[in-house]
This record gives structure tokens, sequence and C-alpha cells, in this order.
């Protein structure tokens, strides 16, 4: 089977490309099909591992002005020897 393509006159020129629909096809789509998958879940999982990190970055971050807030401002007891 082919399909065919009409030229433009002085432009472009007509041709036509055979196609045959097989299991070599099948077997090409199957694996061009695996790979975008694998690459979705590849590009999602490291999104959602990048968002997570920014989240438990900023809870520390949160975290360390709240204990920074809360410290009394003597920081050192001194004792004296009796």
């Amino acid at each position: 089977m082919e399909v065919c393509q009409d030229g433009i006159d002085g432009v472009i020129p007509a041709w036509c490309v055979p196609y045959d629909f097989g299991i070599d096809t099948i077997f090409q789509l199957a694996l061009e099909l695996l790979f975008l998958v694998i690459l979705f879940m590849f590009s999602y999982f490291y999104f959602e591992w990048r968002k997570r990190r920014k989240q438990e970055t900023k809870k520390l971050d949160e975290m360390k002005k709240n204990d920074e807030r809360h410290l009394s401002p003597i920081t050192t007891l001194k004792y004296k020897d009796k």
C-alpha cells in the first residue's frame, strides 16, 4: 500500500511512500507507548520529589524561625562556687 502526495508545479515534486501495517508496526508502536509511559512516570515522580523536598525545606525553615523566636534572652547561667 502507498501514500502519495501531489506536488506543486515547479516547487515541490510529487512523492509516494510505501507502508505496511504488520506485526513490525504494532511492535514499534507498543515500544513507543512504553517509552512514553516510562518517561511520564519518571517526570511525575521527579517533580513530586522536588515539590516534597521544597515543602520539607520550608517546614524546617519555619521550625528554625519558631525556635529562634522562643529563645530566652538569657543564654548562659553563671554559678558561683561556695
